[in-house]
C-alpha cells in the first residue's frame, strides 16, 4: 500500500526518450522562481505524471545550492501533487519538467506558492482541451 504523499521511483521521469520529446514538443509556463515544461506522454509506468526536476549549473555553482534548490521543488510538488491528480482528467498521462530559474535560492513557500500556480495552469490547460472535445464530439452526434 503506498502513501499518500509519496514520490516513488515511478513518478520519476528518467527516459532520455521522454525528455528529449518533453523539451522538444512540450509547452512551458513561468512563475517566478519555477518554470514548468509539460507534454502529454502515454508511459509505461502505472502512474499519471512523471516529473523531472532541475536547477542549472551555470545559476547556482555549488552543488549544495542545486540540490537544495531540487529537494524544496520536489517537496512542493509531493505535497500538492494529490489535489493536481484529482483535478487532472483522467484519461491525461503527463510529463513535467519543473526548472529552478532564479539566481537567489528562495524559501520554500515562495516555491510551494510557484509550484501550485503552475500546476493549477496545467489543470487548467487539460480542462479546457476536455471541454473541447467533448462539445466537437456532441456537435458530430447531433449532426448524424
Amino acid at each position: 500500500m503506498a502513501k499518500e504523499n509519496s514520490f516513488g521511483k515511478a513518478e520519476k521521469l528518467t527516459s532520455v526518450k521522454a525528455i528529449k520529446k518533453l523539451f522538444s514538443m512540450g509547452r512551458s509556463y513561468k512563475a517566478a522562481p519555477l518554470a514548468a515544461c509539460f507534454c502529454q506522454w502515454h508511459n509505461t509506468k502505472n502512474v499519471k505524471v512523471q516529473i523531472l526536476v532541475s536547477a542549472s549549473k551555470r545559476i547556482f555553482k555549488h552543488a549544495v545550492d542545486r540540490n537544495r534548490a531540487k529537494r524544496l521543488m520536489r517537496e512542493a510538488y509531493r505535497l500538492n501533487k494529490n489535489s493536481f491528480l484529482k483535478q487532472l482528467p483522467e484519461d491525461i498521462t503527463l510529463s513535467i519538467a519543473f526548472i529552478y530559474q532564479s539566481y537567489h535560492l528562495t524559501d520554500f513557500k515562495t516555491i510551494e506558492n510557484s509550484t501550485k500556480i503552475l500546476l493549477a495552469m496545467i489543470v487548467d490547460k487539460y480542462k479546457q482541451q476536455n471541454c473541447n472535445k467533448n462539445s466537437n464530439e456532441n456537435q458530430s452526434s447531433s449532426a448524424v
